[in-house]
């Protein structure tokens, strides 16, 4: 008996707890960004139309073309090393404010964001 529990207790310790991994991980879209007001960013701001895209994986998260590694604090904040994330869930949104800005970015999971813009369906054209 001491064995199994000891071995589960080991399990605990060594494997790194990911509470949110089925909901954060995966492929989020920028949808759009709020001020600290919550109105919509001016047009002037890089966010305005830029494409962001977060790749999320447990060890990893891929900002546009940029890998980092990725460390899970809590149930609320990604250290990526140089900078760090909280995040929170609202609705099918994931809401990110990078720590010293006051720009809170929304983004939605790639399937969402289709059905949202429909406009942004990958369309194949057969081709001679």
């Amino acid at each position: 008996m001491k064995n199994i529990f000891a071995f589960f207790a080991s399990l605990l310790f060594t494997c790194p707890l990911f509470a949110q991994s089925n909901k954060l991980l995966g492929k989020w879209v920028l949808d759009f960004a709020l001020t600290e007001e919550n109105s919509r960013i001016p047009v002037d701001n890089p966010y305005f139309s830029n494409e962001v895209i977060y790749e999320i994986s447990p060890n990893k998260m891929k900002i546009s073309a940029y890998m980092f590694d990725a460390k899970y604090i809590g149930d609320n904040e990604i250290d990526l090393g140089h900078m760090k994330l909280n995040y929170a869930f609202i609705e099918d949104y994931l809401t990110v404010v990078e720590k010293g800005t006051k720009i809170k970015l929304y983004f939605l999971k790639t399937d969402d964001f289709v059905k949202k813009y429909p406009e942004f369906e990958e369309k194949r054209i057969l081709r001679d």
